[in-house]
């Protein structure tokens, strides 16, 4: 699927049954740059690249990483992670 955004113009995608784990897509002044801005309920974050792409994955604890099946992205350099540990 292929979705264009114009000037100024932005999309929600919702990624979980919950509606808690979103991201904003949106297209900045006169289409001169893109954002994404996420919005993860989740407590880690890990930013991978390989090939020229850039994939974010967010998960509920730390852990959960151990039980995923990351495909093409397994040998992906990792950029960036944060732990958010998150207490209730």
């Amino acid at each position: 699927m292929e979705i264009r955004l114009n000037n100024k113009e932005s999309i929600r995608l919702i990624v979980d049954h919950e509606r808690n784990n979103f991201i904003d897509v949106s297209c900045e002044d006169y289409e001169m740059a893109g954002g994404i801005t996420l919005f993860p309920s989740m407590q880690y974050v890990e930013i991978r690249k390989k090939g020229g792409y850039i994939k974010i994955f967010t998960f509920k604890k730390k852990s959960h990483k151990k039980e995923i099946d990351f495909g093409y992205w397994k040998d992906a350099e990792v950029i960036f992670a944060i732990n958010e540990v998150i207490h209730k």
